[in-house]
């Protein structure tokens, strides 16, 4: 009887030869390889990490030395002081701007270790996108001061001329820094795509974008986040949670308990993620 092409005969189970283990490529996420056929995302220790708190200091002051990183004594010191820094940068130009002589500023108090411990962590040719408290991360990265306060006073030192409002410095273009955002959320879709860019051409670089809690409950958050998701993108969305969205408060706004699990059905996918060759193929 002829075999119907819908059903082609099969060879007896047990004389069939056993298969070759064929290795399968892995990468971490976001690696600059579009073309692995497994992707290793997020473990339960990992999502553990992500919604607990992981704490450095004890409540005493004192330092868990398990939990400090391995840094030198010269990346400990530009660490402080680019905290230092920016405190007493921000205790100048809000007294300035309380007084009247720059139009707009926003300090960054509380948050400087959140932000200088960030950017410290990035090389040179990863990027920062920025909210607009994010200050200190530019003067980190190299920007000259005279350049940063040019800005605010809109002056011929500004790089950009006068054309950003103060507190959206402008910063040369090897220092992969973007002009600050003042627009909850707007730069996220941005870092997700710079991020994407940086997948295609296979380039192991990293993308930080910055943004305030009151951004979790804006749609650009839950575009940018959701793009990165599905596309693995290299990008690390930071949220500082200073308990106020301007003058929202922060129980005000959210329908979650936590800010890090806003998102976690779009960001904490499988432990593993099988693309079928076929598909990969049709993708390519």
């Amino acid at each position: 009887m002829a075999a119907s092409k819908s059903h082609p005969p099969q060879a007896p189970r047990d004389k069939a030869a056993p298969a070759a283990a064929t290795p399968v490529k892995k990468i971490r996420a976001g690696m600059g390889d579009v073309e692995a056929e497994t992707v290793e995302v997020w473990s339960d220790d990992d999502y553990r990490r992500a919604t607990g708190l992981l704490s450095i200091l004890r409540e005493d002051g004192s330092a868990d030395s398990d939990a400090l990183p391995a840094l030198d004594a010269v990346a400990l010191r530009d660490i402080y002081r680019g905290m230092v820094r920016i405190r007493i940068i921000d205790d100048r130009l809000m007294t300035m701007q309380r007084q009247g002589r720059i139009g707009f500023y926003a300090e960054a108090r509380g948050q400087e270790a959140a932000v200088i411990g960030s950017v410290a962590a990035l090389v040179p040719d990863d990027f920062v996108v920025p909210a607009h408290r994010e200050l200190g991360a530019v003067l980190f990265r190299g920007l000259p001061l005279r350049s940063f306060v040019a800005q605010l006073l809109g002056n011929a030192n500004d790089i950009a001329k006068g054309r950003q409002m103060p507190v959206h410095p402008g910063a040369p273009r090897a220092l992969n820094y973007l002009p600050p955002s003042s627009c909850v959320a707007t730069q996220l879709p941005q870092a997700t795509g710079i991020a994407w860019a940086a997948k295609i051409l296979k380039k192991k670089t990293v993308v930080l974008g910055y943004l305030g809690e009151g951004g979790t409950s804006a749609e650009d958050f839950h575009a940018g986040v959701n793009f990165a998701a599905v596309f693995r993108t290299p990008v690390v969305f930071l949220c500082q949670n200073n308990q106020w969205a301007i003058s929202t408060p922060a129980a005000s706004h959210p329908a979650c308990a936590s800010m890090a699990t806003t998102c976690s059905r779009c960001t904490r996918p499988p432990a593993r993620r099988w693309i079928a060759p076929a598909a990969a193929t049709a993708r390519r």
